[in-house]
């Protein structure tokens, strides 16, 4: 029943390989935005990241060599750490430097890889399927809530104050009654709908495995996330309506339309899904925003913020002293670090989408898309936000070389 919805591996992964990936794994869920770290007892993000940098500088030490894949990478990452460091000057701020740490890091694992036999695309693979894991259990788990069997086993604090509760197959911070938004095991519904949408685009940009898509797509709906739902119209108009491709249009907006269909009939039951998706789309007449918008409020805070110094910003740490929560907005980056800022953390998906105009329109559909989910969700001081643009950078500038592999 499942031959083929995961991504296959043609060949036996050696076991240098394996560790490299388990421990690549090990530190992207380690940290935030995986709620591992608010469950377990943990060492700071920061130290967790130092040391896992030494021991993938000892591992590129024993390779002895550095794949020429990684050459524009370093560039990019070069560029990105002289910026943080007049950042760090110009503002006394020392989280600067804990960004320039988590970017090298990033650098030395993803070199580990590919310093590997075909080891990034062997990880992209795993890491895939490990996203999609996540989102088969959480659409199981949204059933057993609905239906009274499954509620959760225990509780625990997100970094934001906010209750989580863990149901074992699933996480969340958001329960209505018997209605659930999953969430993985990240730390709230839409950081499942965002890296969902990331894995996507390796998918459709790389692997191309049709199965896969669509169980995921299926899956990642009952996230509830307002930001996914705009990036899958985006996806299907981008991926799928042409004449080419007009069966798989049509199968797949047939499979969406039967799902809203459902979803609207429940309107106003015991178990309203309407209310927690197109119901968000509605205006509400009190406000005149939509009933689902919680960021212009913030995006009027950070944008008093980004006004006050638009082209260095006010600083990421003299945010936090004054206690303002400017996050989850598109105004975040750019009122904590200004337009140079910005222009520098989004560096590499701006190459991206630059080099896919010129070469591969799908390539720039798919930067495109993930920008989208970057104004709703801004890149984050994060491990895994540096990671994952970096091996879409390296995935993308050796385009032609890796989608001549089969794997």
């Amino acid at each position: 029943m499942l031959k083929g919805l995961f991504l296959q591996y043609d060949q036996k992964i050696d076991r240098q390989t394996r560790i490299i990936m388990y421990l690549v794994l090990f530190l992207l869920v380690s940290a935030i935005p995986y709620i591992f770290c608010r469950i377990f007892p943990s060492p700071p993000a920061s130290l967790l990241s130092m040391a896992f940098f030494m021991l993938f500088v000892f591992v590129c030490m024993l390779q002895r060599r550095l794949s020429s894949d990684v050459n524009g990478l370093f560039a990019i990452v070069s560029f990105q750490c002289c910026i943080w460091v007049l950042f760090a000057i110009c503002h006394g701020d020392s989280s600067y430097i804990t960004r320039i740490m988590y970017l090298i890091t990033s650098f030395v694992a993803i070199s580990c890889l590919c310093n590997r036999e075909k080891g990034l695309i062997l990880f992209l693979k795993f890491y895939n399927n490990f996203i999609l894991v996540m989102a088969i259990c959480g659409a199981i788990a949204f059933v057993l809530s609905i239906v009274g069997l499954l509620s959760p086993i225990f509780e625990y604090e997100n970094v934001d104050g906010r209750t989580g509760y863990c149901l074992g197959l699933t996480c969340t911070n958001a329960i209505f009654g018997n209605i659930i938004r999953y969430s993985g095991f990240f730390d709230e519904p839409g950081a499942m709908a965002f890296w969902g949408v990331f894995a996507l685009i390796f998918n459709r940009l790389f692997f191309k495995n049709t199965k896969y898509e669509v169980a995921l797509i299926v899956c990642l709906l009952f996230t509830f996330s307002m930001a996914f739902y705009i990036q899958l119209v985006f996806y299907i108009l981008f991926f799928y309506v042409n004449l080419k491709k007009v069966k798989n249009a049509f199968l797949i907006s047939l499979l969406l339309a039967i799902i809203g269909g459902g979803i609207y009939l429940t309107k106003d039951t015991e178990f309203d899904l309407y209310k927690y998706t197109f119901g968000r789309f509605e205006v509400d007449s009190s406000t005149g925003k939509f009933v689902g918008d919680n960021r212009s409020d913030l995006m009027e805070l950070a944008k008093v913020e980004f006004l006050k110094a638009p082209w260095l910003g006010v600083g990421a740490q003299n945010i936090e002293k004054r206690e303002l929560y400017i996050a989850d907005n598109p105004y975040e980056t750019l009122a904590n670090d200004g337009i140079i800022g910005t222009f520098n953390i989004y560096l590499p998906l701006l190459v991206i989408m630059l080099y896919g105009l010129r070469r591969n329109k799908n390539i720039f559909y798919g930067a495109l898309i993930l920008a989208m989910g970057y104004l709703q969700r801004p890149f984050h001081v994060n491990i895994i936000h540096p990671m994952m643009l970096y091996m879409l950078f390296v995935m993308t500038m050796n385009n032609k070389k890796y989608n001549n592999r089969q794997i």
